[in-house]
């Protein structure tokens, strides 16, 4: 197989292949909110506008990200050793993305309750509040952790 590689290893296709696929992610997240606002029109629903204004206002953050976790993924395994320190960094990162989405979607389920009383809504305010009012503390958690179970294998080996 045939493949263009630079002088550090380097796989150009790949690269490209990843560059490739975060633009047709932002596409598709513009085609999304595209018939997401068409449907809007007939129906006027909350819930439909609050998607489609997230994925407006978050669509940077989303591909910007998965882009950067996906050549992550495939620089990590060729320069493990000059990247071993700074993969925690990564990984606390992309566990705050997930936990990101999460912490939205409650947001947005919250919102749809009517009975604010709720023990449920109690619940998903409790965890959205969590996120978004202890965002660097559990980031730098989350980093600590990451940095301790590194340090422990590297330990046990």
């Amino acid at each position: 197989m045939n493949t263009e590689k630079d002088d550090f290893g380097i796989d150009i296709k790949k690269i490209l292949q990843i560059v490739a696929s975060s633009v047709a992610l932002g596409l598709a997240i513009y085609l999304v909110t595209w018939v997401l606002d068409y449907l809007n029109t007939s129906f006027s629903i909350a819930v439909i506008s609050n998607i489609s204004l997230f994925l407006k206002d978050s669509w940077i953050i989303i591909v910007g990200f998965v882009f950067i976790i996906s050549l992550w993924d495939y620089l990590y395994p060729m320069f493990k050793e000059k990247l071993t320190y700074i993969k925690p960094i990564i990984d606390a990162t992309s566990l705050m993305f997930g936990l990101w989405i999460v912490a939205v979607i409650l947001k947005g389920l919250t919102a749809l309750l009517v009975d604010q009383a709720a023990q449920i809504s109690i619940l998903l305010n409790l965890l959205q509040k969590l996120y978004f009012e202890q965002f660097v503390v559990l980031y730098i958690l989350f980093v600590l952790v990451a940095y301790s179970k590194l340090l422990w294998i590297d330990k046990k080996q």
